[in-house]
């Protein structure tokens, strides 16, 4: 479907909406983020930005900005008295919203100023779509473009897709900060996920696609920007999968968010739950591939669920087998 055919559809009603803004220690970036969703095409009604605790001189920073700006009347501040880490953090800042729709943001991306304005005219066409994610592209320190074999190809068609179920599990690729999603669907989701320690967006993401709620539209929304604090630089991510060690750290750490969204009454259905069951029995195979270092293991493993586990993971698993990988 694409951006013409989006015009002619009924509008059934204006909505509001509200952005997000989990803080710590953002103060390099965070000024260059709030000027691009104060410049937006279509302002939110609501800014609300949550300051973790940070060390640094984010919050007084933010303040300031607000003040200078004369945005009292919609945007506020809040800083927390103690760290609650990026996932409650999060869930606090969604708590505290009044709008129809929220968006999510990181603290040092910079978004495009149609972002606003093209994702709600999707949401009040389509009240059928409880989660809308665009895509994004990578910024280097200066803001510059960096490209990279692991960034989507962008097209730009404004085309919708619904986002499946085992689309997720099978690569991850709609992080938070595209995301924009109905307050009526957080607020019946959020009391059974916020004691959960998988992440937010992850977390959403597939309690979304497993009601058919989930939809992403093929517009560039965000520039999200690759520095120390937050990750390597994408031309060099490859060599990071290549790490041996880090590899088998990275599937630990994937599997124990399966196994707590299994082990928490996570509202999925029948079908997906069975879902998540099969990809950790495979993700945990695949460790043991790894530690054993086993090429037929790994080879095995890939034949007998080749539907279901990437190419891409193929190729680096044996570079891993083969060689050991860059520590």
């Amino acid at each position: 479907m694409f951006c013409a055919d989006l015009i002619k559809m009924e509008v059934k009603e204006i909505l509001s909406s509200s952005v997000i803004i989990a803080m710590y220690n953002g103060e390099k970036y965070i000024y260059q983020q709030l000027d691009s969703i104060r410049n937006q095409h279509r302002m939110p009604d609501q800014v609300v930005i949550c300051d973790d605790h940070s060390l640094d001189d984010s919050s007084h920073i933010t303040q300031t900005y607000i003040n200078e700006h004369n945005l009292n009347n919609h945007w506020s501040l809040i800083v927390n008295n103690k760290n609650l880490g990026y996932i409650k953090n999060f869930y606090l800042l969604m708590s505290k919203c009044n709008s129809d729709i929220i968006f999510l943001s990181d603290q040092d991306d910079v978004w495009t100023e149609d972002k606003i304005q093209k994702m709600m005219s999707v949401f009040e066409a389509r009240p059928d779509i409880s989660m809308l994610c665009c895509k994004y592209s990578i910024i280097d320190e200066q803001g510059q473009p960096m490209h990279g074999i692991l960034v989507d190809k962008q097209r730009n068609s404004g085309s919708l897709d619904v986002v499946h179920f085992e689309d997720i599990l099978l690569k991850y690729r709609w992080p938070g900060m595209t995301m924009g999603i109905r307050k009526t669907f957080i607020d019946e989701v959020l009391p059974s996920i916020n004691c959960v320690n998988v992440p937010h967006d992850f977390i959403l993401s597939l309690i979304a696609a497993d009601r058919q709620l989930f939809w992403e539209i093929d517009f560039t929304g965000v520039y999200h920007r690759r520095h120390g604090n937050n990750a390597a630089h994408e031309e060099h991510r490859i060599l990071k999968n290549l790490n041996y060690n880090k590899k088998l750290n990275d599937l630990s750490i994937y599997n124990e968010m399966l196994a707590s969204i299994l082990n928490n009454n996570v509202p999925l259905s029948v079908e997906s739950h069975n879902q998540v069951k099969r990809k950790l029995s495979i993700s945990e195979e695949r460790g043991c591939a790894l530690k054993k270092r086993s090429i037929a293991s790994v080879l095995k493993l890939y034949f007998t669920h080749r539907s279901t586990l990437r190419f891409y993971s193929f190729l680096c698993d044996m570079w891993l087998v083969l060689f050991g990988g860059y520590q």
